[in-house]
């Protein structure tokens, strides 16, 4: 059983934009002005995610893999739209999936190959809303532009095959039935 956890925060200050003879100058520096220092011009981002990894080895040439992962990840930017006035942009974004594999492992005339069957099935939702700020704070009189939930899931089942003809030749071959689908926004 293999296990992957990631987790990651960020909060990092709009640099703002450079001028060309500012970037000439020196690329890495910042350009804070009043648009983006009134404006309070910010990004957090997050991502955490859970994966499992279950593998099962049948014999010396087959395994089986077991696959598990969920998590969320969003990102809120405070973007400086011209003096104090400003917008709050939201994503908050949910996924899942699992998958099941079949791989085997040989020699066909006298040359290696493997061949993998296999299952997988994933579903993301992203909640999105942008609504003005003022100096890059909501407040009462902030007012909603985007409010949408997106969906999209897929189910696929795939074959595929390797094998090495030859010392610097390899043939691949893929079979896959995908099957999508994408809601269009709905608007809350």
């Amino acid at each position: 059983l293999t296990t992957l956890v990631n987790w990651f925060e960020q909060f990092a200050q709009d640099p703002g934009g450079l001028t060309a003879a500012q970037a000439a100058d020196d690329p890495r520096q910042a350009a804070f002005n009043n648009r983006t220092e009134n404006g309070n011009a910010r990004v957090f981002r997050g991502n955490k995610q859970i994966g499992f990894n279950l593998e099962k080895i049948i014999n010396a040439n087959t395994s089986m893999n077991l696959i598990a992962y969920a998590g969320d990840r969003y990102t809120y930017s405070y973007i400086a739209t011209g003096g104090a006035n400003g917008r709050a942009s939201r994503i908050d974004r949910t996924f899942y999936g699992a998958e099941a594999r079949l791989t085997n492992r040989g020699n066909l005339l006298e040359r290696p190959y493997t061949l993998t069957f296999g299952a997988s099935a994933g579903y993301m939702e992203d909640d999105r809303t942008d609504t003005t700020t003022l100096n890059g704070q909501l407040t009462p009189a902030s007012v909603r532009s985007r409010d949408e939930l997106q969906k999209a899931s897929n189910v696929d089942v795939y074959a595929q095959g390797l094998w090495s003809a030859a010392e610097r030749w390899d043939l691949h071959a893929r079979s896959e039935e995908h099957t999508s689908e994408l809601q269009s926004p709905v608007v809350i």
